[in-house]
């Protein structure tokens, strides 16, 4: 029996990899912060940070999943870039999570909020790797990414000059700008799954 023809399973091993970094960073934010997750009171910005991370995870993961069943790596160069481009930015997920000890120790935000800006970006290149791999510019929504680029950016650069660092209520404006952060987390998934629904 010939195997010629059988189509190439290193995709599909791909996918399992990429779900089981997906799996570490998860892990290792229950495993870092559990002092946290049990007390939640005790260090509420904090807590609010780790939500926001687990909620971009999760619903991450979901759209990923949805991204490769509908335009599945192949075996060329594009599909190893997309594949490497998706391994930073789930890495930029665990850069999210460990940004969590500039707020632990020094009560900033600066560091946890520049992530955001930055995945976006990886979006964007993720994105447009895939319009080139499959010619079909519905692969990836870049107008939307940009203008999610854009709104963090202009979060992260706001706390970055506009937030003194001795400022007495900066739990309050840290508390503030995660919120914020959310609001617009939720503002993009809700776009790219609006969009996805009615693509076609």
């Amino acid at each position: 029996m010939s195997c010629t023809n059988s189509p190439p399973k290193w995709p599909d091993r791909m996918v399992e990899l990429v779900t089981i970094v997906f799996g570490v960073v998860v892990a290792e934010s229950f495993a870092r912060y559990s002092w946290c997750i049990i007390r939640p009171g005790s260090c509420l910005t904090t807590f609010l940070g780790l939500i926001l991370v687990l909620f971009i995870i999760a619903l991450s993961w979901v759209g990923y999943h949805r991204s490769v069943e509908q335009y599945p790596y192949k075996t060329g160069l594009l599909s190893v870039l997309r594949l490497f481009v998706k391994f930073i930015i789930v890495g930029a997920y665990g850069y999210l999570l460990y940004s969590l000890e500039f707020i632990v120790e020094y009560r900033s935000l600066s560091g946890y909020l520049a992530g955001f800006p930055a995945i976006f970006l990886l979006y964007i290149v993720d994105g447009g790797i895939r319009r080139l791999e499959y010619k079909d510019s519905r692969a990836s929504r870049i107008r939307v990414l940009i203008v999610f680029f854009v709104l963090f950016l202009g979060l992260s650069l706001g706390y970055q000059y506009l937030v003194p660092a001795d400022l007495k209520d900066r739990d309050v404006v840290i508390g503030l700008f995660l919120v914020f952060s959310f609001i617009m987390s939720v503002m993009y998934r809700c776009w790219r799954w609006l969009l996805y629904e009615n693509r076609g």
